[in-house]
């Protein structure tokens, strides 16, 4: 199912505002466009993985209204989740010109922290920030009755306020989950007033990833199988349900599971990789070693790849086809002379292989 704004991208008033945007920066010419349609295009070539054209999208906007904060924000955001580069996002928002406390603000801010293993202060600002929207919030509600009802402008701003209200925990949740803090998470998704309109997929997402970093597989379950409800074409939720299923020993479930995510992305290796390992737990042992060899195929031999498969040969008992596995990653680094170069556990399996088998003579 497409989301609110992948409805939007491809309707005919962004296609035409994105060729406008691309013909200015074909002729190397600016036309005006509205600050927030280029944040939006900013947005859409994020949402496709084309970070150099958001960034240039971003670098237009901020020539454009060099007094507003958002499009430094976005390159702020973008050096944090996409390029893990904590001190080049704080560089940006050093730079700020206007320091508004906005909320995209606080956001910024409170993520820079996080990098910085600066969790306790994140905190302690994100509380602080929490309050101060409620507090403002309450306030215009307490104005709402003094204000004419027709006063487009304040109905605007209330809508916002509730908005942002309503949005903060959950963004902040998504945050820490990005994060690996699951803990953190927690707290602020209990703070959401449940699923937000907008977002339910991402409500459920997110409770899933923390029940799933919290080892809390049953509920990660529940939560997994309602995000799907939301979009059943989601390739993480089915791969991320498989994996709770599988820790869950609920190994026909996971099969199907993994399944669904192949028929989603079929040339994605992580579903054969869990098929493989599902496989023989069932005993299937054909059925095993063909789903790990495709996984190998799909990633391209990549030698990550091939070791997780051959320790998942050696956890799940296949002692001869670790070995097998462990022994073709060795030979390439043998024959060049770089046995220095081979990962350590490579061998480490292949001795563990020999010693059990010696044991078991």
């Amino acid at each position: 199912m497409l989301s609110d704004f992948q409805k939007y991208t491809a309707s005919p008033e962004f296609q035409e505002l994105l060729q406008r945007y691309e013909k200015s920066r074909e002729e190397d010419t600016e036309c005006y466009i509205d600050l927030n349609d280029i944040i939006d295009i900013a947005e859409y070539y994020h949402s496709i993985e084309a970070f150099d054209e958001a960034e240039a999208a971003a670098d237009y906007c901020h020539r454009m209204y060099p007094d507003n904060d958002s499009p430094l924000l976005f390159k702020a955001r973008m050096a944090l989740i996409d390029y893990g580069d904590y001190e080049k996002a704080e560089k940006i928002y050093s730079a700020l010109p206007q320091k508004d406390d906005s909320v995209e603000e606080a956001y910024v801010y409170a993520e820079i922290l996080v990098c910085r293993n600066k969790v306790e202060e994140a905190e302690a600002f994100l509380d602080r920030k929490y309050e101060d929207l409620k507090r403002q919030y309450e306030e215009s509600v307490d104005t709402s009755g003094r204000v004419d009802s027709y006063d487009d402008e304040f109905e605007e701003e209330m809508e916002d306020f509730r908005d942002a209200l309503e949005h903060f925990p959950l963004d902040i949740a998504m945050m820490y989950s990005d994060h690996g803090l699951p803990d953190c998470a927690e707290k602020w998704l209990k703070l959401t007033n449940g699923v937000i309109e907008d977002m339910e997929f991402e409500y459920w997402e997110t409770w899933g990833r923390t029940y799933h970093m919290q080892e809390r597989f049953k509920e990660a379950i529940v939560a997994w199988n309602k995000a799907l409800d939301v979009d059943s074409y989601s390739f993480s939720a089915w791969i991320h349900l498989c994996d709770a299923q599988y820790q869950e020993n609920l190994i026909d479930d996971a099969i199907q599971s993994a399944e669904f995510a192949q028929a989603i992305s079929v040339d994605d290796p992580q579903p054969n990789m869990f098929l493989g390992a599902l496989h023989l737990e069932k005993n299937n042992t054909a059925k095993g070693v063909e789903e790990f060899l495709k996984t190998i195929e799909k990633s391209g031999y990549d030698l990550a790849v091939m070791i997780r498969v051959g320790l998942a040969f050696y956890e799940l008992g296949y002692k001869d086809a670790a070995l097998n596995m462990m022994e073709m990653i060795k030979k390439p680094f043998e024959e060049a002379d770089l046995m220095s170069e081979c990962p350590p556990i490579v061998q480490e399996i292949i001795d563990k292989c020999i010693s059990d088998e010696k044991n078991n003579q």
